[in-house]
């Protein structure tokens, strides 16, 4: 999977170990750098830019260097809850399986940026 023009794979890395508090050289640094493809299909995905790119990195626009990081890092931590997020209360006491978009996060941070609206 390709990267597009637009991402600065290098700076999304260490924007994200930098978040999470890892050195340069850590064990997890190859498989956080294999995230990033992901990542970007999923907002390239979003955005609907197909047609009309973003001007290439770098510098990356700072709204996409933002989502790049908190996607890249939402895809890494999903190692961590296999089965989704549990809430752990309700009035009647049941535990209720809540799935989770590695985009939730970031989609108002795209918003500006996207080009096609879908009509429901």
């Amino acid at each position: 999977m390709a990267v597009p023009v637009w991402v600065d794979e290098d700076q999304v890395l260490t924007d994200v170990l930098d978040v999470l508090r890892l050195p340069a050289g850590d064990d997890d640094s190859d498989r956080i750098a294999a995230l990033i493809p992901a990542a970007a299909e999923l907002i390239k995905t979003y955005l609907d830019r197909d047609t009309e790119e973003l001007p290439a990195a770098p510098p990356m626009h700072p709204l996409i260097a933002v989502a790049m990081t908190n996607c890249t890092i939402e895809l890494y931590r999903r190692k961590d809850a296999p089965f989704g997020v549990l809430n752990s209360w309700s009035s009647d006491e049941m535990v209720v399986r809540i799935s989770t978009d590695p985009l939730r996060g970031v989609l108002k941070i795209l918003l500006p940026l996207k080009l096609q609206f879908g009509v429901a």
